[in-house]
């Protein structure tokens, strides 16, 4: 959906940008402030006093805040109202109609500093004291929508998203036994429905050696699941692969060796030496169109050139085939909207 029908349908005349320490790309909630994204954001009046209620916001995640160490805009919403928690000026929105960029904006995206503010002087190339130091700003219908420009959003009350936790939920299955050994599987590659080589196995490199053999049994019973049986063929045709590049290089299986949460599953590399950031998704279905991805894959989707996702599908573990559709970082966001998949509750 685009932003400008977003803005259409709010019909607000007040226009905020709200700095949050909370992390904008996922759902976990940092304790200490009282914020929580999309519910309620807590200020001080005696400090900025020009929140009102039915205006819109964009949030702000900061420098200090972000694992990029820039800021960005990441979504926001309408403040519902504001109730006065003392008499020292605490005081809390309840937020409502949330919704989140399908792409942040980060802060050297170049709209951001050729764009026209009026609210405030900006020094060209510098963000040095442009935002307010208790991290509230008012500006123009203008800039909010200058700021989004071009973005499409989800909204957060969407439940659209639980079709992809039923997908996260089949990467989680045990396996059925295979009938063939997982090097002796055959994958048929695609690359935007353009059809590339099937990976054979075994497979001789230029070194004249086959392709490392994954004792998938080492594995305990709690990685024997369709997700790591897809991870660990993409593996298998990574060290296939690279075998044959004139440079040498190393394929590893991160998510196995160095464990969940990096943000992708195999770190490999190109014909130029670069390295490769390949994140897996599973299905034994012949969907390729619903799948989970968290926070850190997508951070590492924006922050790495060299990223890439490798959706396996049509895995049949008795035939020992599989299908892939590689999709790279700029493909992803292109082709799939990205919906917020659950919530966290937290105490009032």
């Amino acid at each position: 959906m685009k932003t400008k029908d977003l803005i259409d349908g709010f019909k607000a005349t007040s226009f905020y940008i709200l700095d949050t320490t909370q992390d904008g790309l996922s759902s976990k909630i940092i304790p200490g402030s009282g914020d929580i994204n999309y519910t309620r954001y807590c200020f001080n009046t005696h400090k900025y006093g020009k929140l009102e209620a039915g205006g819109v916001f964009l949030y702000r995640q900061t420098k200090r805040s972000s694992q990029t160490r820039k800021f960005y805009f990441f979504g926001g919403g309408v403040i519902k109202d504001i109730v006065s928690v003392s008499n020292d000026g605490r005081s809390k929105t309840s937020i409502e109609s949330g919704f989140r960029l399908v792409q942040p904006v980060y802060e050297d995206n170049p709209k951001l500093d050729s764009m026209t503010w009026t609210t405030k002087k900006k020094v060209p190339g510098s963000w040095d004291h442009f935002f307010n130091q208790y991290g509230m700003n008012k500006i123009t219908e203008q800039e909010f929508l200058s700021i989004i420009d071009k973005t499409d959003y989800v909204p957060v009350n969407s439940d659209t998203g639980n079709i992809a936790i039923d997908e996260m939920e089949e990467e989680r299955k045990p396996i059925d036994k295979a009938s063939k050994e997982l090097e002796n599987f055959v994958g048929e590659y695609t690359h935007n429905k353009v059809r590339e080589d099937k990976m054979q196995a075994p497979a001789k490199t230029k070194r004249g050696s086959v392709a490392k053999k994954t004792d998938f049994d080492v594995l305990n019973a709690k990685k024997k699941t369709v997700g790591t049986f897809g991870e660990m063929l993409i593996y298998n045709d990574e060290v296939k692969k690279t075998g044959d590049f004139s440079i040498k290089g190393e394929v590893v299986h991160a998510s196995i060796k160095e464990g969940d949460g990096l943000g992708y599953d195999i770190r490999s590399f190109n014909e130029k030496g670069e390295k490769v950031f390949i994140e897996v998704k599973t299905t034994e279905s012949d969907s390729i169109d619903k799948f989970y991805l968290t926070p850190n894959e997508i951070e590492v989707a924006h922050k790495e050139p060299n990223f890439k996702l490798y959706r396996v599908y049509d895995l049949d573990m008795v035939s020992g085939t599989y299908k892939v559709e590689i999709y790279t970082a700029v493909e992803l966001f292109e082709k799939f909207d990205l919906h917020p998949a659950s919530y966290v509750a937290v105490r009032k």
